[in-house]
């Protein structure tokens, strides 16, 4: 039985920086902006079902705690994986940042909120979102 307090071993590498383009300009764009929230990188393991999820970022101000998945590439099967992960999920704290191109459903289960973008994350606009989910 695995408890809260339980240290969970990686079974994977994290590569150095990020995945992607998208995910290093959003994150030097937040931390630009001189904001309250500090930006980590994949910190948390979320229980999604039977699975575990590791959202690309998390932004932290004082007790307040948002994850940010960016979703910019895929194949079919990816993008259905990473959609019923959110959706079993269910997190109140999630904003899925989802390229325009990739024609996913207006509402998202399991995400607080979704902002949709082409070619870059629009950090002020995510901001906002975050602020929002008070």
């Amino acid at each position: 039985m695995v408890a809260s307090g339980d240290p969970i071993a990686r079974t994977h590498v994290l590569p150095r920086e990020v995945d992607s383009a998208v995910e290093r300009a959003l994150i030097r764009d937040l931390r630009r902006m001189g904001t309250a929230w500090t930006v980590l990188r994949e910190t948390a393991a979320l229980r999604a079902g039977s699975h575990l999820f590791f959202p690309d970022l998390t932004l932290n101000s004082g007790e307040r705690r948002v994850f940010v998945e960016v979703v910019g590439f895929y194949t079919r099967e990816y993008l259905e994986r990473k959609l019923a992960a959110i959706a079993a999920a269910g997190l109140r704290n999630l904003v899925l940042c989802v390229d325009d191109s990739l024609h996913t459903p207006a509402e998202i289960p399991g995400a607080a909120a979704c902002l949709r973008y082409r070619r870059r994350v629009d950090a002020a606009a995510l901001l906002a979102l975050v602020e929002a989910l008070r």
